[in-house]
């Protein structure tokens, strides 16, 4: 973002605090890249630390200067800048990104592509990517990775040469609001469900995602899922421009013949099969999406093909690795019914020879019946993907082996691991050739550490 110290700080106001031995162009200095994840910080870019409006004063800002970053945005206390450095305290950190996102909008003429679902975004916007980053001029990826999940932080990713930005709509109802200003040109929906009451009770409350739809100007065009048939009933209450997709036979755009092997799901729309490098056949949502967005840009079909071809699935939150006997399926993205379904239904359609093994750890969730979900994790290992063996560790272990032993697993076969390094042992010893194993956690967790063990078996095993 082509932006000043001095314009940013005349753009937000608060308190500007150079460091003892300034910027070398004072406030002249650009600002650099935004980035909101103190891990994710690298040399010369701005820290933006939405933290910071919480009760809990981490000294993020300070380990981000320790990575590099020339500045830091904070709110509700003052930041000494480290030499050559500077600092901006400003109200609300949220807002003022959201202000600075907004302004950044506005003076950029790029198309924009905005992804919502409860499951499926982030594996959509990476093969839009693929498929029309040749034809247009798009954020990196790598920057747009950087900005997190921060909606307002993917926009400032957006530059004026820019002609398209693919953005990730947070699934969270109040960032409702940032929508007016992001005025999406494509609002993709992979799927829709407002949590655990809509999964026990089949029932969805449809008001959130009308009132979305409503903030969008009206030249947006939907693109949205046909087979889900809440938002099916979304289409029978608006008069939106709407492309569905999906296996239904009314869809407009209709895949059949879907099948998925070794790591390559492949499908058949309007006599053309296509394939596409990505584990399960639950991902056919997200590339039919996909392929949707790059038709209403114009994309033939031989450009269809060659961008799906070239689609590298390795920034999903859930990732599978198959060799020297073993397949492994880790996973460390937010906890739904719908993602927790879908991951397991990827493990029920592995063709290996050995068992299953669910390994479960903590989880980044925000839904408020916490508990319930971590109970059908235990209950839908067994019944969904007939898991042989359940390991649970973390704060909600004993409700996911309890779920497991009430839906047929066997007591010995429902493991109770408390330390984590208990854990990566007991994976170490346990898994052997044949065996599929999934690994769920949040990425606070163990998930590299049974990672780093799970491939130093394989390495072993192949020597």
């Amino acid at each position: 973002m082509n932006l000043t110290i001095g314009e940013l700080h005349e753009l937000l106001g608060g308190e500007l605090r150079l460091g003892r031995m300034p910027p070398r162009n004072g406030a002249h200095t650009q600002i650099g890249s935004v980035v909101v994840d103190s891990d994710a910080v690298q040399a010369g870019d701005l820290y933006w630390d939405v933290a910071s409006n919480s009760a809990d004063r981490s000294l993020s800002a300070e380990e981000a200067y320790l990575r590099g970053a020339i500045g830091v945005v904070t709110s509700g206390r003052a930041v000494t800048p480290w030499p050559g450095r500077w600092s901006l305290e400003v109200a609300d950190a949220q807002t003022s990104l959201v202000q600075l996102a907004s302004y950044n909008r506005g003076r950029c003429s790029a198309k924009v592509v905005a992804v919502a679902g409860s499951v499926g975004k982030t594996t959509t916007c990476a093969i839009v990517e693929a498929l029309l980053s040749e034809q247009f001029s798009t954020p990196q990826s790598e920057s747009t990775r950087r900005c997190s999940r921060n909606l307002a932080a993917q926009m400032l990713a957006l530059d004026s040469y820019h002609e398209l930005a693919i953005v990730e709509y947070p699934a969270r109802q109040e960032h409702c609001t940032s929508l007016p200003w992001i005025a999406p040109d494509i609002f993709v929906i992979t799927q829709w469900d407002d949590g655990l009451a809509a999964a026990q009770t089949g029932r969805c409350n449809l008001n959130p995602l009308l009132e979305l739809i409503d903030q969008l100007p009206t030249s947006t065009c939907l693109v949205l899922n046909g087979d889900d048939t809440s938002l099916r009933r979304v289409g029978m209450r608006t008069n939106r421009d709407i492309r569905w997709f999906g296996r239904s036979i009314d869809c407009d755009l209709k895949a059949s013949q879907i099948s998925s092997e070794q790591g390559m799901l492949q499908f058949t729309i309007a006599g053309n099969r296509l394939s596409v490098p990505l584990w399960g056949r639950h991902h056919i949502s997200s590339v039919l999406a996909a392929i949707a967005v790059g038709q209403l840009h114009g994309l033939e079909w031989n450009e269809i093909t060659a961008g799906l071809r070239k689609f590298q699935p390795a920034s999903a939150p859930c990732r599978v690795v198959s060799e020297n006997g073993f397949t492994l399926v880790a996973d460390d993205g937010n906890l739904s019914p719908l993602s927790m379904r879908a991951t397991l239904a990827l493990m029920a359609e592995l063709e290996n020879p050995g068992r299953r093994i669910v390994v479960c750890g903590d989880l980044d969730t925000q839904n408020d019946d916490v508990a319930q979900l971590y109970q059908t994790v235990g209950e839908e290992a067994v019944t969904q993907c007939a898991a042989d063996i359940v390991i649970a560790c973390g704060s909600h272990a004993e409700q996911v082996l309890a779920a497991a032993r009430q839906a047929g697993l066997s007591c010995q076969c429902a493991i109770h691991c408390r330390p984590t390094d208990e854990l990566v042992e007991l994976v170490e010893q346990l898994v052997r050739p044949g065996d599929a194993v999934l690994l769920k956690a949040g990425r606070a967790t163990a998930l590299p550490s049974l990672l780093q063990a799970f491939q130093s078996k394989r390495s072993r095993v192949a020597a």
